[in-house]
């Protein structure tokens, strides 16, 4: 007895492409139902399609962390001229101040009775 040979045989395993080949329509109501989401090669890819989706919200999340950084960052750099500029003018001040002439002037207008060494200071050594 002769086999007779199917010419078309349905293989018991179908690869996915394949699969998609044969599934390629889409139908409006398909697409509007969500059944287009019910299909095998697309429940496969959820957990890409999830990983992608935290990735991105991550991305989102550090761009704008990084814009608040950077606001931080140009305000303190601002705050830091600032602070600058009024230290030089603080130790400007004080030098001016701690000027011999300007301290004697300081004394005489507030009126104390104090007097300008005539001697120079000395050094007290103690012998044992």
């Amino acid at each position: 007895m002769k086999k007779k040979r199917n010419k078309n045989p349905q293989p018991e395993f179908i690869s996915a492409r394949q699969e998609l080949r044969e599934n390629k329509r889409i139908t409006a109501k398909e697409l509007l139902g969500g059944g287009v989401f019910s299909r095998e090669a697309v429940l496969k890819q959820i957990p890409y399609v999830l990983f992608l989706f935290a990735l991105i919200l991550f991305y989102i999340a550090n761009q704008y962390r990084g814009d608040k950084v950077m606001k931080q960052v140009v305000s303190l750099e601002d705050r830091v001229k600032e602070l600058r500029t009024e230290s030089v003018s603080v130790a400007f001040e004080l030098m001016e101040k701690s000027k011999q002439t300007q301290v004697i002037k300081l004394i005489k207008k507030q009126g104390l009775t104090l007097e300008e060494a005539k001697t120079p200071p000395y050094k007290i050594i103690l012998k044992d």
